[in-house]
């Protein structure tokens, strides 16, 4: 088992044709980011530094004339070449004062007006939850605050806990956790676990790879290629995998014979990629501002339904789609009957959306920002039921009387308790209880941003991804790794009220 507390770290990669370098050319120094929230002792963590993407920080969109990893760029026959041609493209459309993006979008960040922060009465308070064990303070406050009624706003506050925090930094390699051996060698994008089993594990990289461990034995089982960086992958059925990513392609691999089928493309890269065991259909969501359908038996095409912007996130919930894109939509789609958007929502935190994820009851979903925000949706249009919904503050540190915000990167439910764990560019991992509005445990901060969180099927194992995100740019930063963590009851089941 690796010692996580190395602080080992890396050297920046070779310019290679994937480089976030390359892959934008872009020179523009950086400016003093401005202070979104409102207040001159805040600060979006890496808001004006990163490199790939509308989806980490709040800062400003790109015109239509940047979309530039389309499939235009990535068909080329000689891949060198397309980043100059892609820089030459940016300088004609007159694109110089917007910002650098991150590895989750193809686009900068804008700041729109309705991106303004919003007053404390979006956010509603939750408890920390109590322990038996001795109880560490951390760094990271959750100012939740109420909104449900007018005496929110009179209400006193009451003392929080400390939040416990389960396992010590100093305890990283204990029985309960561990690095996997073989991991990528570039920027780690998604992982998943087989939907049958606990043994396999699914990763994505920037590195053109998709990889098979088995978290049992901690060896690499296999790895497949991809002309580009991959951005998702998921499990069709315990023996063949799908993925895709910046080369536009939807691709099938056999895990037994190692052979590999292109199903399809999309005209931008792809972003996100699910299999809905309901309807037995794969989706899939691009930049190119659409969602299709793949028959995984044939395979093939079996419909291209238009987005009203790009893709960055979706979740199945059971026979619903839940997709959400740029200008912080979400849609809800009915996979039996796509001639129409079930519902059109906006989303109601006000920076834009990094991460979906559907209950495992079905019932709803929790949708996370780049700004340290998480809420809790529910998916019946009712009032009485839309009542319940709400949102609160997470992955924020304060250092030296500066609050410092971080994107909230990933969420995982676990599939039996109905709780869920996210993580940040904080590094570090929350469990929540959204039902009686606790956070359950906080775990030891990782060496880097946590870009991916999965849950195994029996939810006795977390996958954790913590990578960093190119959120200040090229520089060296620890190693990307994958670790693999043993939960207990007492760190995911709710605790009774």
């Amino acid at each position: 088992m690796a010692h996580s507390d190395a602080q080992e770290t890396r050297q920046p990669a070779k310019d290679s044709p994937f480089s976030i370098k390359n892959l934008l050319n872009i020179d523009d120094k950086p400016t003093k980011p401005k202070n979104t929230l409102g207040s001159p002792k805040v600060v979006l963590e890496g808001s004006f530094f990163s490199r790939l993407g509308e989806l980490s920080f709040p800062r400003f969109e790109l015109s239509a004339q940047r979309i530039g990893l389309s499939a235009q760029y990535l068909e080329r026959t000689s891949a060198w070449w397309y980043p100059y041609a892609l820089g030459a493209h940016l300088k004609a459309g007159g694109v110089n004062s917007l910002q650098p993006p991150d590895r989750r979008s193809p686009d900068p960040q804008k700041s729109d007006q309705d991106t303004k922060e919003e007053s404390a009465d979006d956010d509603v308070p939750l408890d920390e939850s109590d322990s038996e064990e001795p109880k560490k303070e951390t760094d990271q406050e959750d100012d939740w605050r109420g909104k449900t009624d007018e005496l929110d706003a009179e209400r006193k506050p009451c003392r929080k806990k400390k939040t416990r925090t389960v396992f010590s930094r100093s305890q990283m390699t204990g029985s309960n956790e561990y690095k996997l051996n073989q991991g990528p060698e570039d920027s780690i994008s998604a992982v998943k676990f087989s939907p049958s089993t606990a043994q396999f594990l699914l990763v994505s990289s920037w590195d053109c790879t998709v990889r098979l461990y088995d978290v049992v034995t901690n060896t690499m089982r296999m790895k497949y290629q991809h002309t580009a960086p991959v951005l998702d992958c998921a499990f069709y059925d315990p023996a063949h995998s799908w993925s895709g990513g910046l080369d536009a392609q939807l691709k099938t691999h056999d895990l037994n014979t190692d052979q590999d089928t292109i199903v399809g493309t999309h005209d931008a890269p792809i972003r996100c990629v699910e299999y809905c065991p309901e309807v037995n259909v794969m989706v899939t969501g691009s930049w190119d501002r659409s969602v299709r359908l793949w028959d995984p038996r044939t395979p093939c095409n079996a419909g291209t339904f238009t987005q009203p912007e790009k893709v960055y996130t979706l979740s199945v919930a059971g026979d619903r789609l839940i997709v959400g894109t740029a200008g912080r939509r979400v849609l809800v789609w009915d996979l039996r009957n796509m001639g129409y958007v079930q519902q059109r929502r906006e989303s109601s935190l006000k920076y834009q959306t990094r991460c979906i994820r559907a209950f495992p009851n079905k019932q709803g979903y929790v949708l996370s920002s780049i700004e340290g925000r998480v809420a809790v949706e529910y998916l019946d249009p009712s009032q009485e039921v839309q009542k319940k919904k709400y949102a609160f503050k997470c992955h924020r540190l304060k250092e030296d009387g500066i609050e410092h915000v971080y994107p909230v990167n990933a969420i995982s439910f676990h599939s039996v308790h109905n709780t869920f764990a996210t993580g940040g560019s904080d590094g570090f991992v929350n469990i929540w209880d959204p039902f009686n509005k606790k956070r359950l445990c906080q775990f030891h901060r990782y060496p880097t941003s946590i870009a991916s969180l999965a849950f195994n099927n029996d939810g006795t194992m977390l996958a954790i991804a913590a990578s960093y995100m190119q959120e200040k740019g090229d520089i060296s930063h620890p190693e990307d790794a994958i670790f693999i963590r043993q939960v207990t009851d007492a760190e995911t089941k709710p605790k009774s009220t």
